[in-house]
């Protein structure tokens, strides 16, 4: 779900995504991506997506989406539901920052 202060998403469910060791993909711009990131995480640019859902499969790892407010990770989890990948909508890519165990 989509909310107006920039966090939508899948929020609820993102600390018991990051326990199950979820990989994080930012499905922004590469210079969206560059200004600013999670840690750890793998850029696959909304445009990327559907070419790369193999890549995705290969992984074998929940996915947790996030980008700049939601609206793409929410796109693109629609459509990587399709093929069965367990996917969430972390939302702003910031989420992520409060839920990552300190390394």
């Amino acid at each position: 779900m989509f909310n107006f202060f920039g966090r939508g998403g899948d929020i609820e469910l993102i600390e018991e995504y990051i326990n199950k060791d979820a990989l994080v993909i930012d499905v922004r711009t590469p210079q969206e991506f560059h200004a600013g990131n999670v840690p750890n995480s793998i850029l696959i640019g909304m445009h990327e997506i559907a070419q790369s859902v193999e890549k995705i499969k290969a992984y074998k790892k929940p996915i947790i989406l996030v980008c700049l407010t939601g609206s793409r990770a929410s796109s693109a989890k629609r459509f990587l539901k399709q093929y069965d990948i367990d996917v969430i909508n972390g939302g702003y890519w910031q989420n992520i920052l409060k839920y990552q165990k300190a390394v």
